[in-house]
C-alpha cells in the first residue's frame, strides 16, 4: 500500500504559501496537495518544468486537492530534486503562485496506476514481466495496461478468474486501445475503467498470453490493492 503524504497550500486571498516547502519522497510514497481557500471560479494546479515532476502521474481530484502518484525511481543517483509551483488559476490567467521542491529519494520505479507488461520469446513459450506487480488503485480510478514485445498473431487477455464478471473483473468497462504514436505497430494499451470493487482488500487476476487459436503459452498473476475511497479535500 501506497504511504500518502500531505502537502498544505493555504491562499489568503493574496497570497499562496505552502507547508511544508520541501518533501522528500521515499519508496511507496504518494503525495496529495489540499488547497485551501480556493475561490469560486478557480482551479488549482501543480506544475512541474519536466512532466509529472517524480511522479508517473498526477490527477486532479477535485477544484482543491490533486495527487501524485508512482514513482519514476533514480538512475543511479542517490536522490534527485524536482522544483515546482503551485497555482490558482482562473479564465484571466494565474492569480496567485508559489514555489516549493520535492526530493526523490526512491530507488525503486513504481508505475502506478500504469502497468507495463513486456512479452519476451524462449524456448517453447513465453516469459512475462509485470510492473508493478500489485498495482494500487482508488474507487473509480482507471487502469492502464502497456503491453510491449508481443509478436503478432498473438494476443493477451486479462481474466478475473473469482469475480462475477470474468472479463471486466471489479472495472465498468475494459477496452484495447492501439497507440496513436510510440513503439511499434504490435504494441497496445487495455484500459479499465472505473475502478467498482465490493469489499475485497486485494484482487488477483491473471495475464494470459495467447495464440490465434486461443491456447495459452504463458500467464502472469498480479495483485490489485483496493485502497478505497480517494482523497479529497480543498475548497
Amino acid at each position: 500500500m501506497p504511504t500518502l503524504k500531505t502537502v498544505t497550500v493555504l491562499y489568503d486571498s493574496v497570497t499562496l504559501s505552502i507547508c511544508p516547502p520541501q518533501l522528500d519522497l521515499h519508496a511507496g510514497d504518494w503525495v496529495l496537495w489540499h488547497f485551501e481557500g480556493v475561490p469560486a471560479g478557480q482551479m488549482a494546479q501543480i506544475f512541474f518544468e519536466s512532466p509529472c515532476g517524480p511522479f508517473q502521474s498526477v490527477k486532479l481530484l477535485d477544484s482543491g486537492a490533486i495527487l501524485g502518484r508512482g514513482n519514476v525511481g533514480l538512475d543511479g543517483v542517490a536522490s534527485e530534486t524536482y522544483l515546482y509551483t503551485a497555482l490558482l488559476l482562473d479564465s484571466e490567467g494565474g492569480p496567485a503562485t508559489c514555489g516549493a521542491s520535492l526530493t526523490n529519494l526512491s530507488q525503486e520505479k513504481d508505475t502506478s496506476p500504469d502497468i507495463v507488461v513486456s512479452c519476451s520469446p524462449e524456448p517453447g513459450g513465453f516469459l512475462l514481466a509485470v510492473e508493478p506487480a500489485t498495482l494500487s488503485l482508488y474507487k473509480k480510478d482507471t487502469a492502464t495496461w502497456h503491453v510491449v514485445g508481443l509478436p503478432e498473431d498473438h494476443f493477451i487477455t486479462l481474466a478475473f478468474y473469482d469475480q462475477i464478471d470474468l472479463r471486466k473483473g471489479p472495472f465498468k468497462s475494459l477496452s484495447v486501445d492501439r497507440i496513436v504514436a510510440g513503439d511499434g505497430m504490435h504494441q497496445f494499451l487495455a484500459i479499465g475503467t472505473d475502478f467498482e470493487p465490493h469489499e475485497e482488500t486485494q484482487i488477483p487476476y491473471r495475464i494470459e498470453v495467447r495464440d490465434q487459436d486461443g491456447c495459452i503459452l504463458a500467464t502472469h498473476d498480479p495483485l490489485i490493492d483496493n485502497l478505497g475511497d480517494p482523497p479529497t479535500g480543498g475548497g
